[in-house]
């Protein structure tokens, strides 16, 4: 869903970023008009038309867009949390890199010093 890149990571498209942003709003409007006319025909269907079916589809499609929102949410959570990781992970490879090359270093400088 949301994406954060890593620092060199190859760019993504921006439409690509808006597009999955713009996925939640579609979602979010497209659950509430299916339930609501489902619940709108099996209202006019079944129960006579009295517009209670009319409710509880759009109840139940506000639910469903909520935690359409929801998981969206937890899914960008997932993928900043992935990405801070790879970041961390990657600094401290660079870390432990930088200390072997000091060490390297101070032992060759002690060994040209005794030689």
């Amino acid at each position: 869903m949301f994406r954060v890149r890593a620092a060199g990571e190859e760019p993504l498209s921006k439409w690509r970023d808006l597009g999955d942003v713009g996925t939640v709003g579609i979602e979010f409007i497209v659950s509430i008009g299916v339930c609501y006319f489902a619940g709108h025909w099996l209202d006019v269907r079944y129960f006579g038309g009295h517009g209670y079916g009319d409710l509880a589809g759009f109840a139940f499609g506000l639910v469903v867009a909520f935690r359409a929102i929801v998981m969206a949410g937890r899914r960008a959570t997932l993928s900043v949390e992935r990405v801070e990781r790879e970041e961390r992970e990657k600094r401290e490879q660079r870390a432990a890199e930088r200390e072997l090359y000091e060490q390297r270093e101070k032992h060759e400088r002690s060994r040209e010093r005794n030689s």
